[in-house]
């Protein structure tokens, strides 16, 4: 004969033992919430996206900087200091240019990988170039900033005069440089924090596809 429960207390009892096996729901939440899902398929779309504008960009770079050194070399009046001077800058800051164009591109060239791990390590890797692009340009920007005074003393000083309405186009050219390297760094500062946490997550699902 079966036992009968006595005033539902065995039912009580399995209750509370499969109460205690159960998971702790807060905790699974908070791992939930640290690491969200990723949709691999739009991942992989953005990563072919991002395979062309980078080779766009690049060559646009590349033909801005050797533009600028062949302007540098063309125009030099080596019989004036300021010319010297000033497109000696000029054509340093071409070549950094060029410099930066390679550098901030180290391991973002490929393309998307057969398997999620190699997408994700991809798209981290184009995560850090981005940073790495924006804090040279920074740069850049500081070292356009200190061109501006040596233009204007190579304009004064030089043989070649300018009239009020050419004058009035080179101020607001110099002032749009201004502008842009006041702005930039203010602009690019919350790109730089969303990059960061963008690694910080494809880590964690990283780590996660590794221990599944």
């Amino acid at each position: 004969m079966s036992r009968e429960p006595q005033n539902g207390q065995d039912h009580i009892g399995d209750v509370e033992e499969t109460g205690a096996d159960m998971p702790n729901w807060d905790e699974l939440q908070d791992v939930w919430q640290d690491t969200p899902p990723v949709d691999m398929a739009e991942l992989a779309r953005n990563a072919k996206f991002v395979w062309w504008r980078m080779r766009i960009n690049f060559v646009l770079e590349v033909a801005g900087s050797l533009t600028v050194a062949a302007i540098s070399m063309i125009e030099v009046d080596f019989a004036s200091l300021s010319s010297v001077v000033f497109f000696t800058a000029f054509l340093l800051f071409g070549v950094a240019a060029l410099w930066a164009a390679v550098h901030v591109r180290e391991g973002a060239w490929g393309s998307a990988g057969e398997d999620a791990e190699a997408l994700i390590d991809l798209q981290i890797n184009r995560a850090k170039s981005t940073i790495r692009y924006i804090k040279v340009n920074n740069w850049l920007s500081v070292s356009a900033f200190l061109l501006v005074p040596l233009a204007y003393w190579n304009i004064f000083d030089g043989p070649e005069q300018f009239d009020e309405a050419q004058m009035r186009v080179i101020h607001w050219a110099y002032g749009a440089v201004m502008v842009f390297v006041v702005g930039f760094p203010l602009v690019t500062r919350n790109i730089i924090k969303s990059k960061r946490r963008e690694i910080e997550h494809l880590g964690a699902v990283k780590a996660q596809l590794a221990d599944a």
